[in-house]
């Protein structure tokens, strides 16, 4: 799938930037014209509304089932993060928030268009990890069992970061 943007396709067109960032959150097969459920709605810090749909939902705990009981803390992320980033392409935002998951934080990344935003993805992930291995000299991973790292075994790994 093509990253920041959609085309026209088959003389169909795309009326609204909103129904461009759907077609391309839901997958090219889906209809944007279907109805779309919201399953929750907060305001980012800037006071822009952001949705998360159960579509949505359903792809992030399909892809990430670790984040199935964190549903508040993904709208959490949103509403009031603690560290906030621009994302990989235009009006894409990362938020993160502190967790008590193995990982320590949780990220969801919202797609914006017409002012108003959507989740696209959100999963626990660690920030700063070689500055973690460089403090603790190890990482905490759980898969799902706790097994630890050194610094010895992940240092290839994080140079060709």
């Amino acid at each position: 799938m093509r990253r920041g943007g959609c085309r026209r396709r088959s003389g169909a067109a795309w009326s609204t930037p909103i129904e461009q960032t759907l077609r391309r959150c839901l997958g090219r097969q889906a209809s944007v014209r279907r109805s779309v459920t919201v399953r929750a709605a907060v305001d980012d810090p800037d006071g822009r509304t952001v949705e998360l749909t159960d579509e949505r939902w359903e792809h992030i705990v399909e892809r990430h089932p670790e984040i199935e009981a964190l549903d508040q803390t993904v709208l959490q992320a949103v509403e009031a993060p603690d560290r906030r980033l621009p994302g990989r392409v235009a009006n894409e935002e990362w938020y993160y928030v502190r967790t008590d998951t193995p990982s320590n934080w949780l990220k969801a990344v919202v797609a914006y268009a017409e002012g108003r935003g959507h989740i696209v993805t959100a999963y626990v992930t660690i920030i700063g990890a070689k500055a973690l291995i460089d403090r603790e000299g190890e990482i905490k991973i759980t898969l799902p069992e706790i097994i630890h790292v050194d610094s010895r075994v992940l240092a290839p790994a994080l140079v060709a970061a």
